[in-house]
This record gives C-alpha cells, structure tokens and sequence, in this order.
C-alpha cells in the first residue's frame, strides 16, 4: 500500500516535553514534525492539531507547548520527506520509533523556509 507522509507546523514555547518514556527540551522557535498516513491523513493531521486527551505518541505531547500552525500532505514516503532534511536541527529520537535510520521527526525551522524547500524538492506528476 502507498502511504503518503505529511508535515505539521508548530509555533512553540521554550519547556520540557515529557512522554511516557522519554524528557524532550524545547526551545522557543518554529518547529515541523514528518509523519506517515494512509488513507486517513486528513484524520492523523486533525489529531496533531488539538490537544489529545489520550496521547499515545510522541507527536500528541507537542500541543502541551506548542500551537498548531499549518499542515502540508506530500505524495512521498515519510522516510523520504525526512531525508530532505539531512543538516537541519532535530530534536533527537523525537517520533522515530518506526524509522531507526533518521535521528527524529521532529525538526527546528521556520514554515515558510520549509516550504519553499520542500516546493523545490518535490516535483508534482
């Protein structure tokens, strides 16, 4: 099955993400998150756009800091939208826990910087 991956904006404040297992520091500053989705991205996305009662990953704890901002659904892997992100601060072991080749899914960076980036990355068919 194909599965489409996503990037979800965040304006956050500077505190302690603390899940389950782990303690992640934040920083003040604009944040993207990459994950996958299937045939319900509009349904995943939403998610990350409210605070979750019932939080379950990692991505569910960012709402506690963090103020949604925006989503963009890409037609790629989210391996691959990751990997265009080589070289850019992320928060590590951050919503990989599916994806041991990255060191996390959570990056620092500015939503109009990165979409520009993205729009010269990706070319649509």
């Amino acid at each position: 099955m194909y599965r489409k991956g996503y990037i979800v904006f965040y304006s956050c404040n500077k505190g302690e993400i603390v899940t389950r297992s782990r303690k992640f520091e934040i920083e003040e500053g604009q944040y993207f998150y990459v994950g996958s989705c299937g045939r319900s991205c509009s349904d995943r996305i939403s998610r990350h756009m409210r605070k979750c009662k019932n939080k379950f990953w990692h991505v569910d704890y960012l709402t506690d800091l963090c103020t949604p901002l925006g989503s963009l659904i890409l037609p790629m892997e989210e391996r691959e939208i990751v990997k265009m992100f080589k070289g850019l601060r992320v928060i590590h072991r951050f919503g990989n826990g599916d994806d041991r080749e990255s060191e996390g899914h959570l990056f620092l960076g500015r939503m109009k910087d990165i979409i520009i980036l993205v729009l010269e990355k990706v070319s649509v068919k």
